[in-house]
């Protein structure tokens, strides 16, 4: 009996087109799942650690418990609400002022129509500025949870514009203490900015103005000094790093993951097919955008002046890489291209640096008042009974510099470049005017104040 050998089992051509069809799909699409996995993966590492040291991954909030609290955040918002009406006006004054006093360049207008310029906004603002001093007056803790004001910081910068062109009137009309207290005012209407998100759209105090214009008694300069000094105190550039991360982390998270307070329990969005494709590219620029961020807030942390370099090392260290990013596929991809961090921002170091340069500035007046209006030569000259100490130029590790001129006087930093370019201030405005190319803001390469000598 023979043996028949069974022969092989022909697979029809179709079903192994199909199979073959079937495993070009498949691979791929499990490759993506596996890439997903892994980039997930590490985006959740750089999560827990954020959460593990116990900083924000969310905006902080309102975190008050009273009426008082509710009732700061709201008076705020109806003052806001209120000034939104007056649009621009009043800038053009202010511009003019800030020129003439920071600058040096020849105001258009006499003081008597500038400040009927000005008053004629305050004027039709009574209601609004009521509002703001009775909220500054509270303790504020925050605007409420889920209120939309906290994406309208336009309107706050109007308020705070507002209070400003209150400063520069009063100082204008010669009353220097009602002056004085305004000035402090916008000194307290930061906390509203800060928690609005307006880093580096500080409320200008206007103290040079006030300084320049008007002749305020040895207790109203003795309140603005005090005042200057605590805003001071309050500027942590880490912090300004940590708060930022939580807001656009909030927002990025919020948009693509669900609640970034518990980032294991992230759900994808509906997306389009480019956007499912590209989400494990997207998950994996956010760990990247992480670590950047990380890296920013230890080089923040440092002490001055070392924390300049440290965080400029760090920026030029991605600089090529976000950039690359940035320009090719930042208008694509507009839920990341915001998120890298451009570090302690110049506008912030900037206004810290005015702050303590004018808080030196109200010690000369102060000076002054007792020495019949000379101005001291040197800084030293102040301590110990207008200062303590002269105060260190954050950026050069030194003291603070003055430099005196006819008519004036200004107290300042070497600035950004770390070099003592005798005080200037304004050079790039000058150089903008001279080439006709119409105002820019106030630049040059230091930074601080310069006060009228009248």
């Amino acid at each position: 009996m023979e043996d028949h050998v069974k022969s092989p089992t022909r697979i029809r051509p179709g079903v192994r087109r199909a199979a073959i069809a079937a495993c070009i799909v498949l691979l791929p699409l499990a490759a993506r799942a596996l890439w997903e996995h892994v980039e997930m993966r590490g985006l959740l590492r750089e999560m827990d650690a954020i959460l593990a040291k116990g900083e924000p991954v969310v905006a902080p909030g309102f975190s008050g418990t009273t009426d008082e609290h509710k009732r700061s955040a709201n008076q705020y918002v109806a003052a806001a609400v209120l000034v939104s009406q007056i649009g621009s006006a009043g800038w053009a004054a202010r511009s003019e002022i800030a020129e003439w006093i920071g600058a040096g360049v020849v105001r258009k207008h006499s003081e008597a129509e500038l400040a009927q310029q000005l008053k004629v906004v305050t004027d039709s603002q009574l209601e609004a500025l009521r509002l703001t001093d009775s909220a500054n007056s509270l303790e504020f803790r925050g605007f409420n949870p889920g209120h939309e004001f906290s994406y309208r910081a336009s309107s706050l910068m109007l308020l705070a514009h507002l209070v400003s062109s209150r400063t520069l009137h009063l100082a204008l009309d010669g009353r220097g203490d009602e002056a004085t207290q305004s000035a402090i005012a916008s000194l307290r209407l930061r906390r509203a900015a800060n928690d609005a998100l307006m880093s580096g759209v500080r409320p200008d105090h206007q103290t040079p103005a006030v300084l320049s214009l008007s002749s305020p008694s040895d207790a109203a300069l003795r309140d603005l000094q005090a005042a200057l000094e605590a805003s001071e105190q309050m500027f942590d550039a880490a912090k300004i790093l940590v708060d930022f991360r939580a807001r656009m982390l909030e927002a990025v998270w919020g948009q693509m993951y669900g609640d970034p307070r518990s980032p294991h329990s992230y759900r994808f969005r509906p997306d389009s097919v480019a956007g499912w494709v590209m989400r494990p590219w997207l998950a994996h620029q956010l760990a990247n955008d992480l670590r950047l961020w990380d890296e920013m807030i230890d080089a923040a942390r440092r002490p001055w002046p070392e924390k300049v370099s440290a965080v400029k090392a760090v920026r030029d260290k991605y600089a090529s890489r976000y950039e690359r990013r940035v320009g090719r596929l930042g208008r694509f991809l507009p839920r990341l291209g915001s998120f890298v961090p451009d570090g302690v921002r110049d506008p912030d170091i900037d206004r810290f640096i005015g702050d303590r340069a004018s808080r030196i500035a109200v010690a000369i007046t102060r000076y002054r008042l007792a020495h019949g209006g000379t101005v001291p030569s040197r800084l030293e000259e102040l301590v110990p009974e207008y200062l303590a100490a002269v105060p260190q130029d954050p950026l050069s590790g030194g003291p603070m510099r003055l430099r005196t001129e006819p008519g004036a006087y200004t107290v300042y930093s070497v600035g950004m470049d770390g070099d003592d370019d005798g005080g200037d201030l304004a050079s790039e405005l000058k150089e903008i005017i001279k080439r006709g190319w119409g105002r820019r803001q106030i630049r040059g390469q230091d930074v601080g104040v310069r006060v009228l000598v009248r």
